[in-house]
């Protein structure tokens, strides 16, 4: 059994909790720590609750006007996956996570490489007292064969409440937490 002492030398520290449920007041002890919130209680430990949406994503389509050469279209694509960032708690439990990725669609028609569609999709999960965000936003297009999509993204995971700063032309993310943010632009000489 750890001591007291045991507790403080980790940077832990032993409270009461108080719960109301439908009208009882219930008594537990959680261990805390400055860093990381509550880290453990033995009655919600083990209880998850999802504190944000599964995920978010969006999906362009535009039509493209097909050449009447009789030649075939091939369909081709780029796809960026946005790095992972997880979150354990002193367990080593996965509290937090967040991904995603970013994919261009084009077609190759007579030789020639042509930007059509986009899609997007940022994952992420939390439990209480830690949160997992992302974003993914179209900032620029040009749909064709001197086509671009211009993206801005980030992702962000840690302890407490937070989100992503959008500055006008991209995001920031809190200090503190672990995540990225930036800028991405792909062009028909991306597809393959």
């Amino acid at each position: 059994a750890m001591s007291s002492s045991d507790f403080e030398a980790l940077g832990l520290g032993l409270i009461e909790l108080k719960w109301q449920y439908m009208g009882s007041e219930i008594k537990t002890l959680g261990i805390v720590s400055d860093k990381q919130g509550i880290i453990y209680d033995n009655l919600l430990y083990f209880v998850h609750y999802d504190t944000s949406p599964k995920e978010q994503t969006s999906t362009v389509f535009y039509q493209i006007p097909r050449l009447k050469s009789g030649q075939e279209v091939t369909n081709i694509s780029y796809r960026f996956n946005i790095q992972r960032f997880e979150h354990r708690n002193v367990f080593g439990v996965l509290v937090a996570y967040v991904d995603g990725y970013i994919i261009v669609n084009g077609q190759l028609v007579n030789g020639e490489k042509q930007i059509t569609t986009q899609e997007s999709k940022v994952d992420f999960n939390a439990h209480i007292g830690y949160t997992a965000t992302g974003s993914v936003t179209v900032t620029g297009q040009q749909l064709g064969a001197n086509g671009y999509y211009t993206f801005a993204y980030a992702v962000a995971v840690g302890i407490g409440s937070f989100s992503p700063t959008w500055t006008g032309t991209g995001f920031t993310i809190p200090s503190g937490v672990q995540g990225t943010a930036g800028t991405l632009t792909v062009i028909p000489s991306n597809l393959n």
